[in-house]
């Protein structure tokens, strides 16, 4: 019964002379447009040509190792001893309770600039140079020295245990894991195209969510003004944000499914979703937020070439 069945099935490829190909709405891919169209430029391959090392480091005539009084002036030190102090005030409520603390955060860090440094004179008696144009490390003794950029990396690279949990890789594929991984995999196994791949946003705690492209209200790159109040954070006041790319429908944690955007800390570098009705009120460009308001909800739309 089976084989007579089978012998009256039909396929597209059957009926392939009668049915009309749809149109696809693809460029013509000889259009000369297309040669100047700012397409994504593929990495270069990696080799291990690329593994060079850095040169010695260049130190005054009789340098020597020197304790961090000697490096950093008095209120330099104070102020990064009142940092870590505040740091592990923090971490430490957290650790014991297992969440953070109301009443106090972990403290913006800070950057000291050549003002933070001792003067050292030269050995000749000549002028004096700032510490802080050196590079140092730490040594055994409590010192602090010259960092030998020629020493060998203290990182153990247990290659042969990489190797046995990938399988049989190459040694050209084993670089393309050590260095970013997937991105330069892909690049380098993929064949040519030009066309782009899809954006994938890493939003901490709410996974990755792929970037759902162009939107119609046109605001992926507008900078906004977020409320402090959406990071859970107990102080008033608002953080820079620039708007990183549109998802479409997003599953927030609280189970609700809306349009949402992604939102990039301009400080902090982390990125975030926020849902589009919230967006729109935080937007600074007036005009922009004036013409958002009269808009139906935002959707994903096609740029043509």
């Amino acid at each position: 019964m089976l084989r007579h069945s089978a012998d009256n099935v039909r396929t597209a490829a059957d009926f392939g002379g009668e049915l009309p190909p749809p149109e696809q709405g693809l460029p013509c891919f000889q259009d000369h447009r297309l040669r100047v169209y700012p397409y994504p430029a593929r990495p270069p391959p990696l080799i291990t040509a690329w593994l060079l090392r850095l040169p010695a480091q260049s130190v005054p005539p009789g340098f020597k190792p020197l304790p961090w009084s000697d490096i950093l002036r008095r209120w330099a030190r104070r102020m990064i001893v009142d940092q870590f102090n505040a740091s592990m005030t923090c971490d430490a409520h957290c650790y014991r309770n297992g969440k953070a603390p109301e009443h106090l955060s972990r403290p913006p860090w800070r950057a000291l600039g050549r003002g933070a440094a001792q003067q050292i004179p030269h050995t000749d008696g000549v002028g004096s140079w700032n510490a802080l144009e050196t590079i140092w490390e730490r040594k055994p003794d409590g010192t602090y020295d010259a960092l030998d950029f020629t020493a060998p990396t203290h990182t153990k690279w247990a290659l042969e245990v990489i190797r046995e949990y990938l399988g049989e890789v190459s040694d050209r594929e084993m670089l393309l894991f050590i260095f970013e991984g997937v991105r330069w995999k892909a690049a380098a196994d993929a064949p040519a195209s030009p066309r782009r791949a899809s954006v994938s946003h890493d939003l901490g705690e709410a996974g990755f969510a792929l970037d759902a492209g162009s939107d119609s209200w046109d605001l992926v790159g507008m900078s906004c003004s977020v409320p402090n109040e959406l990071w859970g954070v107990h102080i008033g006041g608002f953080t820079p944000c620039t708007v990183m790319g549109f998802l479409g429908f997003f599953k927030f944690a609280d189970g609700s499914k809306k349009p949402a955007y992604v939102v990039c800390d301009d400080a902090a570098g982390f990125r975030y979703p926020v849902s589009a009705a919230y967006l729109a009120k935080t937007i600074c460009d007036a005009a922009t937020k004036k013409r958002v308001n009269k808009l139906q909800a935002p959707r994903a739309v096609a740029r043509r070439v």
